[in-house]
């Protein structure tokens, strides 16, 4: 199982495909943007085989300047990434881009979390 319906939580036991999801978003995210990125990691509970999560998968990606990211956003969306403008408000060295069909208009589901940290940021998780 990957994703949520919007406003739901369930925790699941961990399922190995999660791994491979993150490394093929990972991919896709170094596909878009390439040398920006200064570090890129699969974070969050979907990381940790040893527990259960939610099956959203979190990448944390690190830059050395937000511009940069943001003169990416229409490829980032083209390539399924939704920047979220506000929500991440109190986090003030954090981007959030989110990933599911939520997003994109085709259905309810939430299913990834690309952050990008500046690299203040990154280190202070």
């Amino acid at each position: 199982m990957l994703g949520l319906k919007r406003g739901t939580v369930k925790l699941c036991d961990h399922e190995p495909a999660w791994e491979t999801e993150a490394w093929n978003t990972i991919a896709r995210l170094k596909q878009v943007l390439g040398d920006i990125i200064t570090d890129i990691q699969h974070v969050g509970s979907t990381a940790i085989p040893s527990i259960k999560a939610k099956p959203i998968i979190d990448i944390a990606v690190a830059v050395d300047d937000f511009n940069d990211i943001l003169a990416y956003e229409k490829e980032l969306k083209d390539a399924g990434f939704y920047y979220r403008p506000g929500k991440q408000e109190n986090l003030p060295n954090q981007l959030l881009f989110a990933c599911g069909s939520y997003y994109d208009g085709t259905g309810d589901l939430q299913a990834h979390f690309p952050d990008l940290w500046n690299e203040i940021g990154l280190f202070n998780i």
